[in-house]
């Protein structure tokens, strides 16, 4: 028959088969800092891309946004389309391909934040099939960064600067093949919050 004691503070119960262990733990409780305060989990919530701490390890691009995507809930494919990307960037909850998702994500994300922290760490446009250094505000004015942030989705600018790199194939399928790898529970639970931050973004 289990043994129970309970705290005079809160009242919390303490059981075991002994009452020496019972009142073992009720011992640790009140030895805590503040024992009868409630501990209330921490709900999960949607992180803004443009706003997370990078805080990633490596000097690879592709790794740099596993790490990011995995620690905040930002991004997550559809259960029911591999093209289908659910993302929060800019305060807006996004449904797009992931081509689009690409374009959006380079301009507004790895461009201003992720590259930079890679070339302190010697990642190298060169080596990654670019003619020009992707983060520099010197490039030719016919591939000038800010071309790209008024214009419609893959102008042709955007194909040449981006797509026809060696660098776009090897990203698209190394993401593609990390939202595949994703469990679908944690994809429904990642789009269920994504969803949930639109509407609170809305009222």
């Amino acid at each position: 028959m289990l043994q129970a004691v309970q705290c005079n503070k809160c009242s919390k119960k303490f059981s075991a088969t002994y009452s020496s262990i019972a009142n073992a733990h009720l011992q640790r409780h009140l030895a805590k800092k503040k024992p009868c305060v409630r501990e209330v989990p921490v709900e999960p919530e949607a992180h803004d891309l443009s706003l997370v701490e990078l805080d990633f390890e490596g000097s690879k691009l592709s790794s740099a946004l596993f790490q990011v995507f995995d620690k905040y809930n930002s991004v997550c494919q559809s259960n029911n389309g591999q093209d289908n990307i659910t993302y929060y960037l800019n305060g807006k909850v996004h449904h797009s391909s992931l081509a689009q998702f690409i374009y959006t994500i380079w301009f507004d994300f790895l461009i201003p934040r992720v590259f930079p922290i890679l070339k302190e760490r010697g990642w190298n446009y060169k080596d990654n099939g670019f003619i020009y250094d992707v983060t520099s505000p010197s490039m030719p004015k016919s591939l000038s960064i800010g071309r790209y942030q008024e214009s419609e989705y893959f102008t042709s600018s955007y194909f040449v600067y981006v797509e026809q790199s060696k660098f776009y194939p090897l990203l698209k399928n190394k993401l593609s093949e990390y939202f595949k790898q994703v469990p679908k529970q944690r994809r429904s639970e990642i789009k269920a919050l994504l969803l949930s931050q639109a509407y609170q973004l809305r009222t």
